[in-house]
């Protein structure tokens, strides 16, 4: 498969290439509108609200591991729980702040364009 191709709606087909889910080089930024403005603030605020999630999902699985170890010091299914669980919570942390950072620094290169040219 060379593509994914998503169907919007009506006649609306937008092919995403594997590599890259969000082809803003395709945008053209001399003929960005008030419309097209508010959406990139959209997907900015989009962005932090995914980071939140991340953190929320990641604090949740480390006071839950942090939880079990605690809670039953004797039982050793428990313990590799709770260390699982915290090790869990540490990589969603590290997979969030990663993927807001890139995705943040994308929109500021495609914004960074749009600035220039107005």
């Amino acid at each position: 498969m060379k593509g994914l191709i998503l169907q919007l709606g009506g006649d609306n087909l937008i092919q995403l290439n594997e590599k890259k889910l969000m082809p803003y080089s395709k945008i053209n930024p001399e003929e960005m509108i008030l419309r097209d403005h508010l959406a990139y603030d959209r997907t900015i605020l989009a962005n932090e609200t995914t980071l939140l999630a991340y953190l929320r999902t990641s604090m949740a699985l480390l006071a839950g591991g942090a939880t079990l170890i605690r809670l039953f010091p004797n039982d050793i299914y428990f313990q590799l729980l709770g260390v699982v669980m915290l090790l869990l919570g540490i990589i969603i942390t590290v997979i969030g702040t990663f993927r807001f950072s890139t995705i943040t620094k994308r929109l500021k290169k495609l914004y960074d364009k749009v600035e220039m040219i107005e």
